[in-house]
């Protein structure tokens, strides 16, 4: 996340870089929370047999994810419900 391309999009679009410091989970709450559901309700629920297989879970994972799944944080909203009920407005 040091690359000055991907720094200069985050000025063009206004968006503040924050980084959390190393080996400190507790800093970074949803997206551990992220990892850990990927994990425990697909990666760790199915045997691969090919990329492939794992590339249309991870995927499927990501559709239920979004679209499906409400979270507590978003007031048990879905995230497309919740982006929807902000006119579409997310930064």
């Amino acid at each position: 996340y040091t690359s000055n391309r991907f720094i200069n999009v985050l000025k063009v679009y206004g968006i503040k870089q924050e980084v959390t410091g190393k080996n400190r989970p507790d800093q970074n709450a949803h997206i551990e929370a992220f990892h850990k559901a990927i994990k425990e309700d697909y990666i760790w629920q199915y045997e691969f047999d090919t990329f492939e297989e794992a590339d249309k879970m991870i995927k499927q994972f990501f559709i239920d994810y979004n679209y499906r799944r409400p979270h507590s944080s978003l007031n048990y909203k879905t995230p497309k419900e919740f982006y929807e009920l902000n006119g579409g407005n997310m930064i």
